[in-house]
């Protein structure tokens, strides 16, 4: 069931992530009848993180839709996401999930991340804490591919898949 109750918050939500500047689209290239196009198909965040008093650590936070899931992109989307942050010279990146989540639980565990602790998670938008999982990655690896970031087009593109 969708977190959000109405098209409208939804917009809301998109529109606040979207003036962030930390909101990524994920976006599916396809090709048909020799046509290119992009379908944005999720997201993913990267924030500043410095709970534990270091300057340059980030955090990774993504959503995919349901109908995309469990076919590799978020995997690459992540791979593509650490991939940037070595070139910035970022060197310790976390990523937490809600403790019930398993798909990515396990989808952050195959990307390398190292469980460090049990934590808990503010949702914001729905005003419940629930239990999560504390991951971290010591970036030491040569990766390259491009991050952009989400504009409306691509909200709107969400929006779109989403109410369907």
């Amino acid at each position: 069931a969708p977190a959000h109750t109405s098209m409208d918050e939804t917009k809301e939500r998109l529109n606040r992530w979207i003036s962030s500047g930390i909101h990524h689209a994920i976006a599916l290239r396809e090709r048909k009848d020799d046509v290119e196009s992009e379908r944005a198909i999720g997201y993913i965040v990267i924030k500043p993180d410095s709970e534990d008093k270091r300057e340059d650590p980030r955090e990774l936070g993504f959503a995919l839709h349901p109908g995309w899931q469990h076919r590799g992109y978020m995997t690459e989307t992540v791979d593509a996401a650490l991939a940037y942050l070595q070139k910035q010279g970022i060197r310790y990146v976390w990523a937490c999930c809600f403790e019930q989540n398993l798909s990515s639980k396990s989808l952050i565990e195959r990307c390398g991340f190292s469980f460090q602790q049990k934590g808990s998670f503010f949702a914001e938008g729905e005003g419940i804490t629930s239990p999560s999982l504390e991951y971290c990655m010591e970036l030491t690896c040569n990766r390259g591919i491009k991050i952009e970031r989400v504009t409306m087009a691509d909200a709107e593109e969400l929006l779109s898949i989403y109410w369907m």
